[in-house]
């Protein structure tokens, strides 16, 4: 993503100032331009993860297993610890390679014998949907396109998970019961219904039904089916799914409810995997049981600015909605 030196350097300054000098050798786009905003979900998980980053192997352990603690996430083993927040270099993982964005991890937290995806979320009213739902603009080569309204949009999927449901004229032909799971043009097809029946109930992956994912549940089930990939080729026997929000923000508990809708739909031996926490709990753990102080002023601080402010206006902001697939 482009990014003048400007925008970069304004969005360093928005973090904590020792997190903004462990990334301040990042590529250009990496951190974007959008993190400059005070209510950007982004800076504040870079600011609070790559700090804790920093800190000697024990301190990073021993914070990383009070968090999952508070989130409900069962994961005994973490030694060796290592933190790194806005991995979007593993398209391989879930073969989404070419087409759209692939799963962009927030945090990515690794050890010899497992790994943990976190999603972070400040103002956000819901997680990413998949786009293939949504109304778009096609090309002139696309059968649908209208030259009397050159800007009018088609939605590629109908929203069910059936034979049918693809929408696009040249990948219809395929019937594939979710396009996602067939080549278009430069898209290779993505591996999320392949790794279902190892992760999600029978009925979730069954036919001739609403499609599961289609909603919000696109994002969370993108990041546990990466951590569960990622675990799988490694034959490592641990993963997880942490997600990270604000409850001083308007649509915490929407968001909470969501992550425990997602949480049901997977079998049951890993519904552990899958947990919540909010910021402001990551600040009293930090402060209180780790010493802390600062960092945990900062993240209350950032918090008390931007929920004090106008969030109902910034949460609708469209800068923050990211394309999905």
């Amino acid at each position: 993503m482009a990014i003048t030196p400007e925008q970069h350097s304004a969005a360093l300054a928005n973090l904590y100032p020792e997190a903004a000098a462990a990334i301040a050798g990042w590529a250009p786009g990496r951190l974007e331009a959008r993190a400059a905003r005070p209510h950007s979900s982004q800076a504040i998980c870079v600011s609070v993860f790559e700090t804790i980053g920093l800190r000697p192997a024990a301190t990073r352990e021993a914070v990383l297993k009070d968090l999952l603690t508070l989130a409900g996430i069962g994961l005994d083993a973490l030694h060796g610890v290592e933190i790194e927040t806005e991995v979007r270099e593993h398209r391989g993982v879930l073969n989404e390679i070419g087409g759209g964005t692939p799963t962009a991890l927030d945090g990515l937290v690794w050890w010899p014998s497992g790994v943990m995806t976190i999603e972070s979320k400040f103002t956000e009213q819901e997680f990413g949907g998949c786009s293939q739902v949504r109304p778009s603009k096609v090309p002139a080569s696309d059968q649908r396109f209208d030259p009397g309204e050159p800007t009018k949009g088609f939605a590629n999927c109908t929203g069910r998970h059936e034979v049918g449901s693809d929408l696009k004229p040249i990948t219809r032909p395929l019937e594939a019961a979710c396009r996602l799971t067939v080549r278009d043009r430069n898209r290779r097809p993505r591996l999320y219904w392949d790794l279902a029946p190892e992760l999600f109930n029978p009925d979730v992956y069954e036919l001739g039904r609403p499609c599961p994912f289609c909603g919000d549940r696109y994002q969370l089930m993108r990041n546990i089916s990466f951590a569960y990939k990622w675990a799988r080729d490694r034959d490592l026997p641990h993963f997880a799914f942490m997600v990270m929000l604000v409850d001083s923000a308007p649509a915490s508990d929407k968001m909470r409810s969501a992550v425990e809708k997602v949480r049901g739909l997977l079998l049951r031996e890993h519904r552990s995997r899958l947990g919540v926490i909010s910021y402001e709990q990551l600040a009293d753990v930090l402060e209180h049981r780790h010493g802390e102080k600062s960092l945990a002023d900062w993240t209350r601080q950032r918090i008390a600015d931007v929920c004090a402010g106008d969030a109902a206006r910034c949460q609708t902001d469209p800068a923050f909605t990211r394309p999905n697939s």
